[in-house]
């Protein structure tokens, strides 16, 4: 469902006294999740190109593979499992785009309107959003499946579904003055925030049904309703989940 390019500049350690396996096990759960999720993981040409401190790194992990008594010496934070794990994440970093993409802009534009993002080793200068563990790896999903619009959400619902998260995109009293101007689907009325305990952001109907923003209905009248077309479209863009039966 996306597309995952390694940023190398994570991977410049120079201090070999600095514990990082964390960090690795973090990217390692981020990259097994994207396998699930079908994300394709790409590495770059300049990953073979590193110089100074991270050539001998990478070149030590390939030449002493499992030698411990080696590891411990040259990098005593490097734990015979994260030897391996780290092993397996340079592999799938070689592997590159058919373009040959080497940053995310070129990979941005081998792959328009899809969902682009780097993949990295977690350190404090890494760029704001870059998958490297489970929690940013969900974000940079929820963060693509936010934007789509209504047709989009219908076209892809499982992969929708999976990591949206409804949330009032446009200020309540400016969504009830559109409604009041009349300006949306007629069969809107207004927007309420919640006012007691466990109560959600709803949008009521004319004929008093409700709806939660988590697509959950609040209110049901005996009688036959069927959320439009229109204001289907328009509670998608204010950040509405609809009821499943309305992605069909």
């Amino acid at each position: 469902m996306g597309n995952l390019i390694g940023l190398r500049d994570s991977l410049f350690w120079t201090d070999i006294e600095i514990d990082r396996n964390r960090f690795i096990d973090n990217l390692n759960d981020a990259i097994n999740e994207a396998k699930k999720q079908s994300d394709i993981i790409y590495g770059t040409p300049s990953f073979s190109d590193f110089t100074g401190d991270w050539t001998e790194f990478i070149s030590f992990i390939y030449e002493t593979m499992y030698d411990d008594s080696k590891r411990k010496v040259k990098f005593p934070w490097l734990n015979q499992l994260q030897h391996t794990t780290l092993i397996g994440i340079l592999a799938i970093f070689q592997n590159t785009s058919p373009n040959l993409s080497n940053t995310l802009k070129e990979l941005n534009e081998e792959f328009p309107d899809e969902n682009n993002q780097y993949v990295a080793c977690y350190y404090e200068q890494i760029p704001n959003g870059t998958v490297h563990d489970i929690n940013s790896w969900e974000a940079y999903h929820l963060n693509f499946v936010s934007k789509f619009n209504y047709p989009q959400r219908c076209q892809q619902f499982e992969y929708f579904k999976r990591f949206f998260k409804p949330e009032l995109k446009i200020p309540q009293n400016q969504i009830n003055q559109l409604i009041d101007d009349g300006r949306t689907d007629p069969s809107m009325i207004r927007i309420d925030l919640p006012l007691i305990p466990h109560e959600k952001i709803h949008i009521h109907f004319s004929n008093d049904w409700a709806l939660n923003i988590d697509g959950t209905w609040k209110h049901l009248d005996k009688t036959f309703f069927k959320i439009s077309t229109r204001a289907c479209q328009e509670l998608s863009e204010w950040g509405f989940l609809l009821p499943d039966d309305y992605y069909v």
